[in-house]
């Protein structure tokens, strides 16, 4: 996925076709981490392997575990092997802008205008998204949300998960199919958060997981999408320990953006944070987690 490259579709500056050309040759450009090690002789696939189970299950809410520090700690490999490999791999990432220009769908100050538009944009969205985060009901409870989510989504087949908004104002969101829900209770708060995605989105976390993705059963696929909130609200709750939150059970409901919250649209402390990820296949989509905190009595 590409933010830039979506930007420019959508202003008619390239065509969907020149961006998907401009994204399969950057993924040709760069191997994954543990693809460099296999290929270099530092690594055998076995050993990548039993380092990306272990980064699967790492529940570590402080911090995600990266697969050179795994690697190094688990004695496969040196770190001044991986510290090459790094730069290896950043030598051959090329940046879509300039693939484009290469392939002719841009010209060079072309490029460099709408780059600049770009980066203005996301910069002053950046800014409204943090302003948002301070000024949302429980701050820390949006703020750890919103940071697990950015590490974690990726892992269940959510690749490049980007947190595009975060509002105070809730809104249906286009293209959620399905969503999971489950309640957190601790002595003076209650904590209910909403995960809803796309059908091709609930595809994605079943094939993650290893579980039957088949378009038409999406019912077997729903205990993936059970693990993925699963997943992050108790990573919440390590994190937030003051709180002492105990979860309920997750559920699911088919969804069309707005049915399972209906009955809390009128919240006072409800927050909206919306994503964007890439599927294989089927660009771009959105993801959202809806947050509810009120008082434990209530």
């Amino acid at each position: 996925m590409s933010f830039y490259g979506d930007f420019l579709v959508q202003l008619g500056v390239i065509q969907e076709d020149q961006l998907q050309a401009a994204l399969a040759e950057q993924r040709e450009g760069r191997l994954r981490l543990g693809e460099l090690a296999v290929s270099r002789g530092i690594m055998t696939a076995d050993q990548v392997a039993q380092v990306r189970q272990v980064q699967r299950g790492h529940e570590s809410e402080q911090e995600e575990l990266r697969f050179g520090e795994l690697a190094v700690a688990l004695g496969f490999a040196a770190q001044d092997e991986f510290d090459r490999l790094h730069r290896e791999q950043r030598a051959g990432w090329r940046r879509v802008g300039d693939i484009l220009v290469q392939q002719g769908s841009l010209d060079e100050a072309t490029h460099s205008s709408y780059l600049r538009d770009f980066l203005h944009l996301e910069m002053t969205r950046s800014r409204r998204l943090q302003n948002t985060l301070a000024e949302a009901p429980s701050p820390r409870v949006i703020e750890a949300l919103v940071d697990l989510a950015r590490r974690w989504l990726p892992r269940f087949g959510l690749t490049d998960a980007k947190v595009m908004d975060v509002r105070v104002a809730p809104r249906a969101t286009p293209g959620v199919a399905w969503t999971a829900h489950r309640s957190l209770r601790g002595g003076d708060v209650e904590v209910i958060i909403f995960f809803g995605i796309s059908q091709a989105a609930l595809m994605a976390l079943a094939q993650s997981t290893e579980r039957p993705a088949k378009p038409e059963r999406p019912d077997l696929a729903l205990p993936a999408l059970e693990e993925a909130l699963e997943t992050l609200t108790e990573l919440m709750r390590s994190r937030l320990t003051d709180l002492q939150l105990d979860g309920s059970a997750v559920f699911t409901v088919e969804d069309n953006g707005y049915r399972a919250l209906a009955e809390l649209m009128a919240e006072r402390d409800l927050v909206q944070i919306e994503l964007v990820h890439s599927l294989a296949g089927h660009g771009t989509s959105r993801a959202v987690l809806t947050v509810v905190t009120r008082d434990g009595e209530g």
